[in-house]
């Protein structure tokens, strides 16, 4: 995997156009605002997204992770070998050594805590498309992190 496994904070920004909205993964840059692109995704304006792959390379050659849905409201999560990796809806997320629940609060701040910590928050920051992604717990891979931060961002299509 070109994309690094674990990152404490990232940013995930949607782009949409007329036809297709690019979501791009984005390393923490200089005084904490979005740096260089991790990974870059594509889906149709407009219509239900229920999977979507991450590449590392603009042209689509080189997966990342992958995210699918289950069954309405829950998602699994691949590597870039379509292996799974965990698995994640609203109120649960789960992945190896990790089981966390899931809270979303009135302000839309959307929190997974295990039986003693935090291990996940993800805050909209702007109304430009932008999420700010905090991991907490290490054993939380950025792929699964990413896969719940971006199934929020095409959710509000």
């Amino acid at each position: 995997m070109s994309a690094p496994r674990y990152l404490p904070a990232f940013y995930v920004r949607e782009v949409a156009a007329d036809k297709l909205a690019r979501i791009e993964l984005r390393e923490t840059g200089p005084a904490g605002r979005p740096g260089p692109v991790i990974a870059r995704a594509e889906h149709e304006v407009g219509t239900a997204v229920t999977a979507l792959t991450f590449f590392a390379d603009v042209d689509g050659a080189v997966p990342v992770f992958s995210w699918r849905m289950r069954e309405p409201g829950a998602f699994d999560v691949f590597d870039e070998r379509d292996e799974a990796i965990g698995y994640f809806r609203a109120d649960h997320l789960s992945a190896p050594y990790l089981e966390a629940v899931g809270t979303t609060g009135p302000d839309g701040r959307v929190e997974y805590h295990d039986a003693r910590d935090p291990v996940l928050t993800v805050e909209q920051r702007s109304s430009a498309g932008v999420r700010e992604v905090r991991v907490t717990d290490r054993r939380l891979a950025l792929r699964l992190a990413a896969a719940v931060a971006t199934e929020l961002a095409t959710r509000s299509h």
